[in-house]
């Protein structure tokens, strides 16, 4: 590749997509799932979480997923 001037070309190498085969096996522990579902849902209803909000959307990931999905189906229920 030359750099400046006229002529000069810039090549540009593209990354194939991932290959789902060999994407890293890593577990997601129950109580972190309920903590991203609350945060994607929060967000979605339009009460996007504040940096300090962070105690509380642990708290409330760690109750059992009864309680979690109750915390859902309030969130997700039309207004």
């Amino acid at each position: 590749m030359r750099a400046g001037g006229a002529g000069a070309r810039i090549r540009i190498f593209l990354l194939p997509p991932p290959n789902p085969i060999e994407r890293l096996k890593a577990a997601i522990t129950p109580r972190d799932q309920r903590r991203l579902e609350l945060n994607a849902t929060l967000t979605a209803a339009g009460i996007p979480p504040c940096p300090g909000d962070r105690e509380a959307i642990e708290q409330l990931s760690a109750l059992p997923d009864g309680i979690n999905a109750t915390l859902q189906r309030w969130l997700h229920h039309p207004r």
